[in-house]
Formats: structure tokens, C-alpha cells, sequence
């Protein structure tokens, strides 16, 4: 193996933004955008998914694909995870007060959050201090993150089901989804991952994928959700 100079350089960098993540979370330098999710039915907007971006004030916005692994390495993954949670149950409340029109607001959430045992708990006090109707907040899990312990999953999302929180799973199609385990999970929406969606009008393998899993949800009573579409076709 060989020493370059630019090695050194690399590892300062990455060790900089650590240091500089966790002021962020500290001084709340995030910020929260929305994409709408469009019912094809009728084309109106029926809910928002809320993107974390992060304003460094040297470097400017700096993209999640940077520093979520960065967290989920250094293990702040549950304090910013739950400053995103806090956020957007805030801006809801918000809304309300400026008596806009409201929309459920789906939250990441990560395989570290999910494994908290007061997870309903930190939920619920965001919820109770924004004074928010749980129907508005929709979680968004990983299929992964389910299925590495489906029994606890099971009883987790039982309990904010019964909280009344919406929970969805993120990027389905990808993991190895356990279907008997999944029709007993208290779950309301499958959500496609993009790598499907943008090959579905060239690729007539992925088309037959989509028309499966559009079957099972519908047998199982998911609604379905697909992520990357940007155009009418």
C-alpha cells in the first residue's frame, strides 16, 4: 500500500464535519423541504414527505447522502432524527395557526430510532406539544429495519398504530420482505423504491414487478405510494 498526501487531507475532512454535525444538532442548523405526494385519481396533493437538508454556515447546504451515513456512523442518527421529528410536528402546528390547508407529513425514520424503547414516547410528546392529530404525521420505515427483528417491529408498530400514526415502508422491493410477516404488520402504505419506477416504461420486467406488488397491497389492503415520478407517461 502507498501513502498519498490527500489521504490525510480526507480523513481531516470527514473528521471537521463530524465535529461540525454535531454543533449542527446542537444549534439546530437544519432545514426541512417538502415533496408532494399527487393521488393519481384526481391529481390533487394528499400528503408531503419532509427532506432534511443541513445549512453548514461555512460550506453552505451540504446534500443528506453526506452526512446521514456520517450520522448513522457516529451514531447521532436518534438526536437528529428526533430534531426532524420535533421540526416537522412543529411546522404542522404551524400551518394550522396560519389556518393553511393540512396534509399528512411522512418522516424518515431510522433503523436507530426504531430500536429506541421510548420511541412511542418521544412520538407522542412532539405530537401533544404541537397539539397535533396523529393522523397527519406518517412514519416512514425502511424495509430492512423491519424485517432485522419482525416480531419486535410487530409490536412497535402495533402501538403507534394505535396512537394513530401512519406508518409506511420505504423503499419496497429492495430488502427481502418476509410477505407472511408482512400482512401482520400494522402497516398503511408500501412505498415503491424509484429504481423500479424509472425503468417501468423501458424495462418490462420492472412493469411486471409494479403490477405485482400493486396486487399485493391491494390484496393485503396497503395503499401504495411510488417515489420518482416526474412526468405524465
Amino acid at each position: 500500500q502507498f501513502y498519498r498526501p490527500d489521504m490525510n487531507g480526507a480523513v481531516l475532512r470527514r473528521i471537521g464535519l463530524g465535529v461540525a454535525l454535531q454543533r449542527a444538532i446542537r444549534q439546530r442548523e437544519f432545514e426541512l423541504e417538502y415533496q408532494p405526494q399527487i393521488d393519481l385519481n384526481n391529481g390533487e396533493v394528499v400528503g408531503l414527505e419532509a427532506l432534511v437538508r443541513w445549512r453548514h454556515p461555512e460550506r453552505g447546504q451540504i446534500p443528506p447522502d453526506q452526512f446521514i451515513p456520517l450520522a448513522e456512523e457516529l451514531g447521532l442518527m436518534t438526536p437528529l432524527g428526533d430534531l426532524i421529528l420535533e421540526m416537522t410536528c412543529m411546522k404542522i402546528a404551524e400551518w394550522k395557526q396560519q389556518q393553511m390547508p393540512l396534509l399528512r407529513v411522512a418522516v424518515n425514520l431510522s433503523a436507530h430510532q426504531f430500536k429506541q424503547a421510548d420511541l412511542l414516547e418521544h412520538v407522542n410528546k412532539w405530537m401533544d406539544k404541537a397539539g397535533l392529530d396523529p393522523c397527519l404525521l406518517e412514519l416512514e420505515l425502511t424495509e430492512t429495519s423491519i424485517m432485522h427483528d419482525p416480531e419486535s417491529a410487530a409490536d412497535i408498530l402495533s402501538r403507534l398504530s394505535a396512537a394513530g400514526v401512519r406508518v409506511s415502508v420505504d423503499d419496497f422491493g429492495t430488502g427481502y420482505s418476509s410477505l407472511g410477516s408482512l400482512k401482520h404488520l400494522a402497516i398503511d402504505y408500501l412505498k415503491l423504491d424509484r429504481v423500479f419506477i424509472a425503468e417501468i416504461q423501458t424495462d418490462a420486467q420492472s412493469a411486471i414487478l409494479i403490477g405485482t406488488i400493486l396486487s399485493l397491497a391491494q390484496a393485503l389492503g396497503f395503499q401504495v405510494v411510488a417515489e420518482g415520478v416526474e412526468n405524465i407517461e
